[in-house]
């Protein structure tokens, strides 16, 4: 009797485990169990990446919103690449497709590049004329690609200026092959519908500045790898004020600093308000290595840490950053699930969007910061 008594007991304990287990696995494939209530929509792409994938093992997905830097010329857009890749005795071959999605989630056109030796990737940003930049090829606002432009290269952010300066798409990078570095490096061009082949950058303007003095810069660069973009953001209001996020990974932390755009485009570059001091900066928690992903808005920016955390960080009236939480993604150590926010005070609603890769389904997820 006492042997079946434990027998019982055994199974019954067997069975609360298997329940826990699950339970635990539903938690751990959803973001933010805390914020479930946040859960707003989701499509199943899985069919259509099917199609899009064929037979390749190797997909790689980028998650992007683009939005007008005034929020209200053009409506938002989600941008999900998908980039699968095939070389066979006829050379390389690229087959990659870019989805554009509405705010809402629902799927408005499809693009893949006008050549199978052009490639999708960034910059990703909206020209003053409504048309789309996605790397060197220019889509129309319905999402067909008219032309690419000659490719330089430059794998940074974007921004739009429609000021008395504008209306222009400016490019930042650091120099084409370069992993971090000292200088960022521009180029402008004015008019995404208007293209000369010989120079598309013609009209436009293109130069470099200091991202800290010269001075200030490490004698032997063996001694510091510098700095990488993380992203840049320009709200084109009366301020002028363009704000760059870098990471430093010998110093491991994050670094912010707002500079005039016109200074940059204008007149004498100046250098990135002193980083090496500078109050805005972060230690990020990860061993020398850039953070997972990053977002820049008019009131500040999401970062989201190899460790599983995401950190948000608002700019004051004082011109600082003040850190204003930190909120565990569970599940998500992943590097593979992607993030994309609307957010800050240029859009009328705020969202964050996930994209799993094993489950193929896009999910939208309403304010919770």
């Amino acid at each position: 009797m006492v042997a079946k008594r434990r027998l019982s007991r055994l199974r019954w304990a067997a069975a609360a485990s298997a329940a826990l287990l699950v339970v635990a696995c539903n938690l751990l494939q959803s973001p933010f169990p805390e914020f479930i209530a946040y859960t707003d929509l989701a499509v199943n792409l899985d069919s259509r990446i099917d199609g899009i994938q064929g037979n390749e093992p190797s997909v790689e997905y980028t998650l992007q919103t683009i939005t007008r830097s005034n929020g209200t010329a053009e409506p938002a857009r989600l941008l999900l690449l998908v980039r699968p890749f095939d070389a066979d005795d006829s050379g390389f071959d690229y087959k990659g497709q870019l989805l554009i999605f509405d705010q809402d989630l629902n799927l408005l056109a499809s693009a893949s590049p006008l050549s199978s030796l052009d490639t999708f990737g960034r910059p990703f940003a909206y020209g003053h004329d409504s048309r789309i930049l996605v790397s060197n090829s220019i889509l129309t606002a319905g999402g067909v690609p008219e032309t690419t432009l000659t490719f330089l290269g430059l794998e940074g952010p974007a921004v739009q200026d429609t000021t008395a300066n504008g209306p222009r798409t400016v490019v930042f990078s650091l120099s084409p092959g370069e992993f971090s570095g000292f200088q960022i490096q521009w180029n402008v061009y004015n008019d995404l519908g208007v293209v000369n082949p010989e120079d598309p950058w013609s009209d436009g303007g293109s130069d470099t500045f200091e991202i800290i003095p010269v001075a200030e810069q490490p004698s032997d660069p063996d001694d510091d790898d510098g700095y990488q973009i993380l992203g840049v953001f320009y709200s084109n209001d009366a301020n002028d004020d363009i704000t760059f996020l870098l990471s430093e990974p010998s110093r491991e932390r994050v670094v912010a600093a707002r500079v005039k755009l016109g200074d940059i485009v204008d007149g004498a570059p100046p250098s990135l308000s002193n980083l090496v001091s500078s109050a805005n900066a972060f230690p990020v928690d990860v061993a020398a290595d850039r953070p997972l992903d990053v977002h820049i808005d008019p009131d500040g920016f999401f970062l989201r840490l190899r460790n599983g955390w995401m950190e948000r960080h608002n700019w004051t009236s004082s011109g600082t950053l003040v850190y204003l939480g930190r909120h565990r993604i569970i599940g998500d150590r992943s590097f593979d699930r992607n993030y994309a926010f609307l957010s800050g005070s240029l859009v009328t609603e705020q969202y964050m969007y996930r994209f799993d890769p094993t489950s193929r389904v896009l999910t939208r997820y309403t304010q919770w910061w």
